[in-house]
């Protein structure tokens, strides 16, 4: 394929990104994946993704109904799960060695994208996590939890309080365990949170706002006449009441960091109490929790790599294999000795009332694991050796 023109991405220095013929829309959608701005590399990329006009996809054999294929020269995702893609990606390379994948371009999203680049990052021993990350008072904060934990809420209760953006969704957590590294992919924001934080929340668009009416007004109807249908068409409805937006669409420049240190570490958990429970906690147990977490959140990716197993049976990759014990090792190594705290909050959550429990986590001096387990901080179960 003779290159045209190439942009490369630059992630902190760390893995680099190369798009080959790309169109402006192309270039768009990777620069709304992860809010970053074209930089010129002084390293070979880990990622290159070239674009053609046409994949040739003859004599394919399917798999599933349009969700993949492969041929000769390769394993083809023919689908994200709500778009029609076409894309070709060599799960054998990733995290071995440099991923080269090629994308008929105008494609709507390259699936697994953000998978490829966690997995390159945690090749690299640098521990990417389900998170949310944010420095108040000086001090750099880590709040992990399963989904509707309570994350993003954490954030917001803190931003609005005069804390510094840093990730959302994701965080990156350097090799040696001292920093958190920004990963801007785009913040989801639910409609009930829009009156905790209305200064951030930017205008929807006409047809969002539509579309959160519409709904309401079909839960409405429901509530009053109990439609079979609807009883079951709502509960997928009502996970589209919120947006995805970029953090630089909602935060001024000065309110995001790149990076800061790692200082406390949180496992936010929401519960069937309307009280806000802040406690001390042993770093290892939220450590054996999140590992759980961590695999879950692969659970899109996994699905797509049993597919290319299945295409490709003698192209196992040993380094996704044993993926979940390099992350376990990598979180062991740079969490055990952080100052770690449990939250447990009712869900929905004021953000005013757990920024005010919350904040006594920065107030709290350095206290070492030995000092937590010498004063019997009541944990919710048994702490796991």
């Amino acid at each position: 394929m003779a290159i045209k023109h190439s942009i490369d991405f630059d992630i902190h220095g760390i893995v680099g990104l190369r798009l080959i013929n790309p169109s402006e829309g192309d270039v768009k959608i990777v620069r709304n994946k992860f809010d970053i701005i074209p930089e010129n590399l002084t390293y070979e990329p880990d990622i290159v993704i070239s674009y053609v006009n046409e994949l040739e996809l003859t004599n394919l054999t399917l798999i599933g109904l349009n969700t993949a294929g492969y041929n000769e020269s390769g394993f083809f995702i023919l689908s994200n799960g709500k778009d029609d893609v076409k894309i070709k990606i060599p799960f054998e390379d990733i995290g071995l060695k440099q991923v080269n994948i090629v994308c008929e371009t105008g494609s709507p999203d390259i699936p697994l994208l953000n998978h490829i680049l966690n997995f390159i990052l945690l090749s690299k021993n640098f521990l990417p996590l389900h998170s949310t990350s944010f420095e108040y008072n000086g001090l750099g904060a880590l709040v992990m939890g399963w989904a509707k934990g309570g994350k993003t809420e954490s954030l917001f209760s803190f931003i609005k309080n005069g804390a510094k953006f840093v990730s959302d969704e994701i965080s990156l957590i350097s090799e040696n365990g001292e920093k958190i590294l920004a990963l801007k992919i785009p913040i989801c924001i639910w409609e009930w949170q829009f009156k905790e934080i209305p200064d951030l929340i930017p205008k929807i668009s006409f047809k969002t706002g539509l579309l959160f009416k519409s709904i309401h007004m079909l839960d409405g109807i429901n509530k009053r006449l109990h439609i079979g249908l609807l009883n079951k068409a709502l509960p997928l409805l009502k996970t589209q009441l919120n947006i995805k937006i970029l953090p630089s669409k909602i935060f001024n420049s000065n309110k995001i960091l790149s990076q800061t240190s790692l200082d406390r570490i949180v496992l936010a958990m929401s519960h069937d109490s309307d009280e806000i429970i802040v406690e001390p906690a042993i770093p290892r147990e939220i450590i054996d929790r999140m590992i759980s977490s961590q695999e879950f959140e692969r659970d899109y990716f996994v699905k797509y790599y049993n597919v290319f197993k299945f295409a490709f049976p003698n192209l196992r990759n040993e380094f996704l294999e044993n993926i979940n014990s390099l992350q376990y090792s990598l979180m062991k190594k740079v969490l055990a000795d952080k100052n770690a705290f449990i939250v447990k909050h009712p869900y929905p959550v004021s953000f005013d009332k757990l920024f005010n429990k919350m904040k006594t986590i920065f107030n709290v001096e350095q206290m070492k694991i030995s000092d937590v387990e010498s004063e019997s901080i009541h944990l919710q179960g048994e702490i796991r050796k």
